[in-house]
């Protein structure tokens, strides 16, 4: 390796027992979850449309994970009801565009739609990420699931670990 472009050196941050750590923080709180409620299939009726169909597709897939449950049925929500906020913005955007205009046809201003769209984006990535809808939120959870006591990594790489055939 040349030393001269090999970059800063890389550092542990932790030791090798941090995957083990986690897999049984893990366990205690599935055990602890196990006696929770099921988070519920029907959508609330509060949801718009584009809320109320995102929720009926994503309970089924949360409660196959089995780490959402009715406790966090106000973040879903929140989610849902934000994702029919960003819909309908972008249905205006569609069909007014991004900025009014004067009577010139000059833009003079950023559409209410738009900002509703920047600002609903935020919050779905936010909530997503609490609920585990990130990709390194879940690849997080599999890599603290999967982990076993002895020491598997000559065995497995992290693409593995996520159902990755390589």
């Amino acid at each position: 390796m040349n030393e001269k472009h090999a970059g800063r050196k890389r550092k542990v941050t932790h030791d090798g027992d941090y995957h083990k750590e986690l897999h049984e923080e893990d366990k205690k709180i599935s055990k602890i979850q196990s006696g929770l409620n099921d988070i519920q299939l029907t959508p609330p009726r509060h949801l718009n449309g584009y809320g109320r169909a995102l929720w009926k597709v994503l309970v089924p897939e949360l409660r196959k994970l089995d780490k959402v449950k009715q406790l966090d049925r106000t973040s879903l929500e929140l989610f849902c009801s934000e994702y029919g906020h960003y819909r309908s913005a972008e249905e205006k955007l569609e069909e007014y565009g991004e900025y009014i205009s004067n009577d010139d046809g000059i833009p003079v201003k950023r559409s209410p739609a738009l900002v509703t769209v920047e600002t609903a984006a935020r919050i779905l990535k936010s909530l997503g990420a609490d609920l585990g809808l990130s990709f390194d939120a879940r690849s997080g959870q599999v890599l603290a699931e999967t982990h076993d006591d002895e020491d598997d990594s000559a065995k497995s790489t992290p693409l593995k670990v996520v159902k990755f055939s390589v």
